[in-house]
C-alpha cells in the first residue's frame, strides 16, 4: 500500500470508529516509503503507531463521552504523528512492552539510541559489531535496543543527523525541551505508570502539536 491510501484507510477507520462509539477497531496502516540513506534511496516498509491504544483510554476515563473526546484527540489527524519501520521487532512493540506507550519514555530512549551511535561512533551493523552495540546499549539502560538493532529500524534512525534532526523532521518539538538549541526528552510525571495526570500532560502536548500543523508556523 502506499502512502496516500495508507493515509485515508487510516482516516475512515478512525471516523467509523467515532460513528459507532466502539473504537476497538485499529485504524494503524502499513504503507512503503523512499528514504535517503548514505546518498543512496531506499524502500523501506513503514507503519503508523497510535499515540495509545483505545483500552488505556477506558481504564483512564469512566465517561463514555469524555472517552470519545480524548479518542477523538489522539486519533483524528494524527497518522503522520508517529511512524515507525514494520519489522518482526519494531519500535511500536517494544514501546508498549517497555513504556505501555508513554511517549516521554519512548523519546527519552530514542535520544539514548542517538546518544550511543554518536558517542561510539556507529555508523552501520553487521555481524561483527553486532555484539558490541548491544553492550553499549545495555550499558545505557536503552531499553528499545532489540528494535534498533532491527535492519531497517537502524537505517531509518539514520536517515536523520542526529536526535535534533529526528525532532524538527518529525515535527515533535513541542513534546520535548529546548535547551540552548538543543531538543531534549524529558519525563513529564513522575510517576512510573500510564495515570491520568500523564493523560493531561499528552492531550495538551497533542493539541499544541495539531494547533502548530495547521497554523504552518
Amino acid at each position: 500500500m502506499n502512502y496516500k491510501n495508507a493515509r485515508e484507510k487510516y482516516k475512515k477507520i478512525v471516523q467509523e470508529n467515532l460513528l459507532s462509539g466502539l473504537y476497538e477497531l485499529d485504524p494503524d496502516q502499513s504503507f512503503i516509503d523512499i528514504i535517503q540513506i548514505n546518498g543512496n534511496l531506499e524502500k523501506i516498509k513503514m507503519a503508523s503507531d497510535g499515540v495509545c491504544g483505545y483500552k488505556q483510554i477506558k481504564r483512564i476515563y469512566n465517561n463514555i463521552e469524555k472517552q470519545k473526546e480524548v479518542y477523538l484527540i489522539i486519533r483524528e489527524d494524527m497518522f503522520d504523528f508517529l511512524i515507525w519501520p514494520s519489522q518482526k521487532v519494531s519500535i511500536n512493540q517494544q514501546r508498549y512492552g517497555y513504556f505501555r506507550d508513554r511517549l516521554d519514555e519512548t523519546l527519552i530512549d530514542i535520544q539514548k539510541f542517538y546518544e550511543i551511535i554518536e558517542e561510539n561512533n556507529i555508523k552501520e551493523i553487521n555481524l561483527k559489531n553486532i555484539e558490541q552495540i548491544k553492550k553499549y546499549f545495555i550499558l545505557k539502560n536503552c531499553k528499545m535496543y532489540n528494535a534498533y538493532l532491527q535492519e531497517n529500524t537502524f537505517k531509518w534512525l539514520n536517515s536523520f543527523k542526529n536526535f535534533n534532526d529526528f525532532i524538527i523532521k518529525r515535527n515533535l518539538e513541542v513534546f520535548v525541551k529546548k535547551e540552548n538549541n538543543n531538543y531534549k526528552a524529558e519525563l513529564w510525571t513522575s510517576k512510573k505508570e500510564v495515570s491520568k495526570e500523564y493523560f493531561e500532560v499528552l492531550l495538551e502536548k497533542i493539541k499544541k502539536y495539531k494547533n502548530i500543523l495547521s497554523s504552518g508556523v
